[in-house]
Parts: C-alpha cells; sequence; structure tokens
C-alpha cells in the first residue's frame, strides 16, 4: 500500500518539476537539511517499487558485499551463460539513508560497486536484461535499453575482444569498436539494491537487486562509460 510520504514524495517532487526551482545535482545554497536526491526520468511505477523494498534485504545485500576485500577475485555467473572471474577492490555504496543535517541520499536505493582490478577479468559476460547508452566525450553514438536477444562480451585480460549475438550486438559491437581501445576496458563490478522490474533505462535497471552490472570504459580517461546488466547473477570469492 503507498504510504501518505511516498505520495507526497512522487506528487511533489516528481510531477511537479521541483527540479526546476533547484538543481537535482546540488544542495540548494545554505541548506542545513537532510536532502534526497531522486533519479531523473525514473518513472511513478519503479519509484514506489524501489522505495518500497525491504531494507533488510538492502542491507543483506550490502553486507554480502562489502564483506570481499580489496584484491579479492571473483568469479560471477548466472543461468544466462555469464562466467567471467575478476579481482576487485573494496565495494562502496551509494546513501540511501540520512543519518544527520547537511546529509545526502539516493532514493530508490541504488547500488553498491567496486572497480575492477585492471587486466584481472577473464570469461565472458551474457547480457540479458539492459545496455545502456553509449556515450563519447557526451555525444549519444549508441541508443540500446532492453536486451530482446542475449548479447555476449568476450573478455581477455580485462578488455572486450568480441560481442556475439543478434542485431543489438552488431551494432554495439560496431560503434564501440570503432572507438580507442581503452573504451573496451572492463572497470566495474555493481549490484543493485532495489525491488524493481526492468525498463530499459540504465539509471533504473543498475539499481535492481536482482542484478549486477559491468561498467565499460573509464569515462575520465576515454570519455566512455558503458554499462550493461545481467539477471540473477551468483558472485563467489575464487
Amino acid at each position: 500500500m503507498k504510504s501518505p510520504w511516498a505520495t507526497y514524495l512522487i506528487n511533489t517532487f516528481v510531477f511537479k518539476g521541483a527540479n526546476k526551482v533547484f538543481s537535482p545535482f546540488g544542495k540548494p545554497r545554505g541548506l542545513k537539511a537532510k536532502y534526497v536526491f531522486i533519479r531523473l526520468g525514473i518513472s511513478k511505477e519503479s519509484l514506489l517499487q524501489g522505495i518500497s523494498t525491504p531494507i533488510e534485504l538492502v542491507y543483506e545485500t550490502i553486507d554480502r558485499l562489502h564483506s570481499y576485500k580489496s584484491a579479492t577475485k571473483l568469479r560471477v555467473t548466472n543461468t544466462a551463460g555469464t562466467n567471467i572471474t575478476l579481482s576487485i577492490n573494496a565495494f562502496t555504496t551509494c546513501e540511501h539513508r540520512i543519518v544527520e543535517d547537511g546529509g545526502m541520499a539516493f532514493l530508490p536505493p541504488s547500488e553498491t560497486s567496486s572497480e575492477v582490478i585492471a587486466k584481472t577479468s577473464n570469461g565472458k559476460i551474457v547480457v540479458d536484461v539492459t545496455i545502456g547508452q553509449l556515450y563519447h566525450y557526451g555525444n549519444l553514438i549508441g541508443y540500446f535499453g532492453l536486451v530482446a536477444s542475449p548479447v555476449t562480451l568476450i573478455v581477455d585480460n580485462g578488455m572486450i575482444t568480441d560481442i556475439i549475438g543478434e542485431d543489438m550486438a552488431t551494432e554495439l559491437k560496431e560503434k564501440l569498436f570503432a572507438l580507442p581501445e581503452d573504451c573496451r576496458t572492463l572497470v566495474e563490478l555493481g549490484h543493485g539494491l532495489s525491488k524493481m522490474t526492468p525498463t530499459g533505462l540504465i539509471g533504473v535497471d543498475e539499481s535492481i537487486i536482482d542484478t549486477c552490472h559491468f561498467g565499460i570504459g573509464d569515462g575520465a580517461s576515454c570519455g566512455v562509460h558503458l554499462d550493461v546488466v545481467i539477471s540473477n547473477p551468483t558472485i563467489e570469492e575464487v
């Protein structure tokens, strides 16, 4: 059942354009109150689903992933065929609860993620949920979304070396491989924290608790950061 708080939050701040008054990317000058960021473009349905996620499920996921220390080697698999090993730095989590004035939180709970250590990832990622938008230095060169048929990324020593599948895979390979080689570096392993239905919007789908995502490209150095999302991952220490 929708709470009065959720109704106020959605009607006031999502659908009445509060972001036209206050920038959603920073606190209004002098504000000392608690401050919440809601993903732009999120639907009413996704927002309600996300903020209804049992908090114990969120913290169970965070605690499990934060138990892996820096330089841990992990294996990620799923029933679609993903099977990849990689070494990671420690997981960090976007804040979703505020404990003091001046704090900032992201709603719905978004993700916990880790940096993949260079040249340590090998195997295949079978993308069966969503592929994000492909930007190069802010220029949109590919808009993908929900995956109709699996897209398989082959990873060798930290680099995407091949992309296999049907039309979406062909388009992704053509556009990604036309960019400099370092745009194909596997740099991130992330895991969602909210119970939501896939939408095709990467900002929502990478936050789904039954998924994990892989980030390709260090945006600061090569102008690309592409996220791909897989369903029902098993993440284990090797």
